[in-house]
């Protein structure tokens, strides 16, 4: 949405008056105060409290590190489905029930047992989840774009390599689902914060636990065009007027600077796009590239997708 206002205002007219102003008072309020949430009782607390430890303390299934460590350098690998790959991979989804995300957040635990070549374990995670389609107007519209609406539930799924894909795609649904619908969830959201921000002070949480770990995160954002809406506009003047698309490509990422692998799911111009992030002082190109080969080839085969005739 940020970027969707920001080249509107670039093709805009140019004007001697800008609505540009140097004023805090249009910044957004707090989830909480959008939500009007009540603090944490005493349950809600020690509830999320627990639920943070039993995040921290889980023995994660992990990618495994490179045996040296060399300069930090952020590196992005991308994987490119084609528009055939991406209409039928989401067909057969919606015929299972679960989404994309859901099938590719599941091959992700399964595809780190076997890249890690482990028998089982516990894949925790967070799920990156935008609460913002449940805010009051205006709060939900690109006029508050530059609010961050994200919040996670912190899962721990024990899995083993013979857990069934469908099953475990359906356990990420839950999680999903029950984490959006908890009434709860923006002031759990709060005291995590609270929580996180406690113990990183306290000197707690360092690279002999959870936050060392190579886990991998898989942050999903939809179809580009439904927010990045300048392009579809751009799209219906160049067959009206013959003037070139502005927004030709997308692309997205994040500067990794620890142990992580960030995914970022998304489609653009009918073709979706698994990007990940990670750092090369912890990882070798090839075993992330690998890695998200053996994710979205895990995919095709429990979807029943045979991606060569694609």
């Amino acid at each position: 949405m940020l970027l969707n206002n920001l080249l509107k205002f670039l093709r805009s007219p140019l004007s001697s008056s800008t609505d540009l102003i140097d004023n805090p008072t249009l910044l957004s309020p707090s989830m909480s105060e959008i939500a009007n949430t009540k603090p944490a009782t005493k349950d809600l607390f020690q509830k999320t409290a627990q639920i943070q430890k039993n995040f921290l303390t889980s023995p994660a299934i992990s990618l495994p590190l490179k045996p040296e460590l060399t300069p930090y350098e952020p590196h992005r690998f991308e994987h490119q489905f084609t528009t055939s790959q991406t209409s039928l991979l989401l067909q057969k989804c919606k015929s299972m029930g679960i989404t994309i995300t859901h099938a590719i957040t599941a091959s992700i635990a399964l595809s780190i047992l076997k890249v890690a070549g482990i028998e089982a374990g516990e894949y925790t995670t967070s799920l990156p989840t935008s609460v913002r389609d449940t805010f009051p107007a205006p709060y939900n519209s690109p006029s508050h774009a530059a609010l961050l609406a994200i919040t996670s539930p912190l899962p721990v799924i024990p899995i083993t390599t013979s857990t069934p894909f469908l099953s475990l795609a359906n356990t990420v649904k839950e999680t999903y689902l029950s984490w959006k619908n908890d009434k709860d969830t923006i002031t759990s959201h709060a005291v995590q914060a609270e929580l996180f921000d406690g113990l990183v002070k306290a000197g707690v949480i360092n690279s002999s636990n959870f936050a060392g770990k190579a886990t991998v995160v898989m942050s999903s954002l939809g179809v580009v065009e439904k927010y990045l809406t300048i392009a579809a506009e751009q799209k219906d003047e160049e067959e009206t007027k013959g003037e070139k698309v502005g927004v030709e490509d997308f692309w997205v990422g994040q500067i990794q600077g620890n142990t992580k692998v960030i995914l970022f799911l998304y489609t653009f111009a009918g073709k979706m796009r698994v990007a990940a992030c990670y750092n090369r002082r912890f990882h070798e190109d090839d075993a992330v590239r690998g890695f998200v080969g053996t994710v979205v080839q895990r995919v095709y085969e429990e979807l029943g997708v045979d991606s060569s005739s694609l």
